[in-house]
């Protein structure tokens, strides 16, 4: 809590207090206007034009009522939704959904918990620690009910409620335990991801994880998973199929294909969108080789990405001896980087298993599936989808300037974008936006080096902490400046 008093003013001159231990729910909708949760309690949101201006405001009283604009009382949101005019917002300390309009701030819906798990409709609702999964469009809502403390006397730890835009209950998706995660995919079906692997007194061996795909009414699509994630009504069990650790999530690749990797049993699973086998990537060994599919040895395997082919990006090895391999998706190895040596100092700009670093961070792919790479030791570098060197932005040294290639200084690099002209951002030292063509040659810096706050213009900006970044197709850059709670266009 800041400790200043907001104030209804527009772009530089707007005070906005918030939580400084939370993080803030900001919402956009189809205009750029923007949403954004503020006040000491969490508990009003204001609304601003792409432009800064302030335009509304909903809530700043501390209580539940079903008023709107100013006079809602609310408690401390933790999530909020925009959807085709209307806003969604989760209340923590009530345990609340409501639905207000995004054009007027008025109240539309309120969707209440009071511990029950009866199928009631708006006011009436019955939940367990709701949670918004998403609003499709035509403005159903999807709730996670779930309460893992009661769960030894229910018997259910999650159900996930399907509600109409008019807030009217209709339907209930299968129960499920141990919920983990859930999340849509590019048609609007459901995934959910239970495991056990979070339950203390299994001493951190993951004994089962599921998952399961559901249409948008309800239906079981498909069921994935190692072991059995189940409530025995004393505790937590897993009666294994096959591996004696399953994965610990899984990811969905850029056709709605799900992949799991298996660090404690070396493993890599893909499988298509309907659940079918694609490949399995490794023997199970904890090794090393560049083999493909079944005869491939992995040790520790992190999920990174996946390119525009659908080729995935795996880290392996131990934390000193990181190294990044690229399978197809049938499972066929394609590339290694790393020539076996991690550490301050190693760097050279050889290919494949020439390739030397210090670590694997930070990465991202063009739109030509070229992976470009945080490799340390104030370096970026780009290699094709096969492994082989292309350039090298950075000396080595740490610094600022704005020279090209080789030449160029940069700081310490936390994030990494490029856009559909395979131009390259790098976001250095959290307050500082650097573009490079796609050949390595310095074409813009955002920012001056200052950690401050102000509404200049490239070399002249000043940012806080850069928490998040996007360009879209036009070239337009937006930035989340998270110590001052701001969205900045750029």
């Amino acid at each position: 809590e800041d400790g200043m008093e907001m104030n209804n003013l527009s772009d530089q001159n707007a005070i906005l207090s918030f939580r400084i231990w939370s993080a803030i729910p900001i919402a956009v909708d189809e205009s750029e206007n923007i949403y954004v949760v503020l006040g000491s309690h969490q508990n009003t949101i204001k609304k601003y034009s792409s432009t800064g201006a302030y335009m509304m405001t909903i809530g700043g009283n501390y209580w539940d009522n079903d008023l709107s604009g100013t006079a809602a009382a609310l408690s401390y949101i933790t999530e909020l939704v925009y959807k085709s005019g209307s806003l969604y917002i989760r209340d923590q300390n009530w345990l609340i959904i409501k639905k207000y309009s995004a054009i007027t701030g008025d109240w539309q819906l309120t969707l209440w918990d009071r511990y029950w798990k009866s199928n009631r409709s708006g006011d009436q609702a019955n939940f367990l620690n709701p949670k918004i999964v998403h609003v499709d469009n035509e403005q159903n809502m999807y709730v996670n009910s779930y309460d893992s403390i009661s769960a030894s006397v229910s018997g259910v730890t999650s159900v996930i409620k399907k509600y109409s835009s008019t807030g009217a209950w209709m339907l209930n998706f299968e129960p499920n335990y141990a919920l983990q995660d859930a999340f849509p995919d590019s048609e609007w079906n459901i995934y959910q991801v239970m495991t056990s692997y979070w339950m203390p007194w299994l001493n951190g061996v993951n004994t089962g994880l599921i998952v399961k795909k559901y249409s948008a009414s309800g239906e079981l699509l498909m069921t994935l998973g190692w072991g059995t994630v189940e409530n025995n009504f004393v505790g937590w069990t897993g009666t294994l199929l096959s591996e004696t650790n399953a994965p610990l999530t899984a990811y969905l690749d850029h056709n709605d294909g799900i992949i799991f990797a298996q660090q404690n049993t070396y493993l890599v699973k893909r499988y298509t969108s309907t659940g079918a086998w694609l490949a399995t990537i490794g023997d199970g060994t904890s090794w090393d080789n560049n083999l493909s599919g079944t005869a491939a040895q992995l040790t520790y395997p992190n999920y990174r990405d996946t390119d525009n082919s659908g080729n995935v990006l795996l880290m392996v090895g131990q934390y000193w001896e990181q190294k990044l391999k690229s399978y197809s998706l049938t499972g066929a190895w394609i590339m290694t980087l790393w020539d076996g040596t991690n550490g301050a100092g190693n760097n050279n700009d050889l290919s494949g298993l020439s390739a030397k670093y210090e670590y694997p961070g930070t990465t991202a792919f063009d739109a030509e599936n070229n992976l470009i790479l945080n490799t340390g030791g104030f370096r970026v570098k780009k290699y094709s989808s096969t492994g082989a060197w292309m350039m090298t932005i950075g000396s080595g040294i740490y610094w600022n300037n704005n020279l090209s290639g080789i030449s160029a200084r940069i700081g310490y690099v936390s994030d990494i974008f490029t856009d559909s002209s395979n131009n390259i951002y790098l976001v250095v030292d959290y307050y500082r936006i650097k573009k490079y063509s796609s050949t390595g040659v310095w074409l813009m810096d955002i920012g001056n080096g200052v950690q401050w706050d102000n509404n200049l213009s490239w070399g002249s900006a000043q940012f806080w902490a850069i928490t998040d970044f996007s360009v879209d197709g036009s070239g337009t850059i937006r930035v989340l400046d998270l110590e001052y709670p701001r969205c900045r266009k750029d």
